[in-house]
């Protein structure tokens, strides 16, 4: 229909899509996210089982983290009435076999994705340890993002933002 789309996903779903697609689009933008794995949904759904968690697709909010700080993870669970339910990492099995590695997919530890060859136009992660190795004259102390630009398409984009974000170029080595 002529609209621009930005399609943001782990970067085997970012391969999925531009296999399954055949050819390039000049409207489409893909961005691949820097991925840790992906938690089994099988393993999901009986930890929410577990704890008498049942919540209602597409009418709850499910979420893992927000930017109150690096490395606040949870599993937060959000009503369509507003009513929450919060366990945070200290004391969440799920959350501690994720960060592991236990409960991925099976394909996730063999991922051919795991690599500098980014299937996006876009790479989008967090920026563990910014400033650790070389100065950063930005706060990062509510976290911070790397951005891989990988192809011109992505440059256009980055470029055409560049005044609403504050950007510091760093090595690909730190990152």
């Amino acid at each position: 229909n002529g609209k621009k789309v930005l399609f943001a996903a782990t970067p085997c779903q970012v391969a999925g899509l531009l296999a399954y697609l055949k050819r390039p689009y000049d409207d489409l933008i893909v961005c691949d996210v820097v991925c840790h794995g992906v938690p089994s949904q099988k393993i999901f759904r009986s930890y929410l089982a577990r704890h008498k968690l049942f919540p209602d697709p597409g009418r709850s909010v499910i979420a893992f983290r927000d930017l109150n700080g690096w490395g606040d993870f949870y599993v937060r669970i959000t009503d369509q009435d507003g009513k929450e339910w919060k366990a945070d990492d200290t004391n969440n099995e799920f959350i501690r076999a994720f960060l592991s590695g236990y409960d991925y997919n099976e394909a996730c530890y063999a991922c051919p994705y795991a690599c500098i060859e980014r299937t996006g136009d876009l790479t989008l992660a967090d920026f563990w340890g910014l400033g650790k190795t070389t100065p950063f004259s930005g706060d990062a102390t509510r976290g911070c993002s790397l951005i891989l630009v990988n192809t011109r398409k992505g440059a256009d984009l980055l470029e055409s933002v560049r005044d609403k974000l504050f950007l510091e170029e760093r090595t690909i080595e730190e990152a």
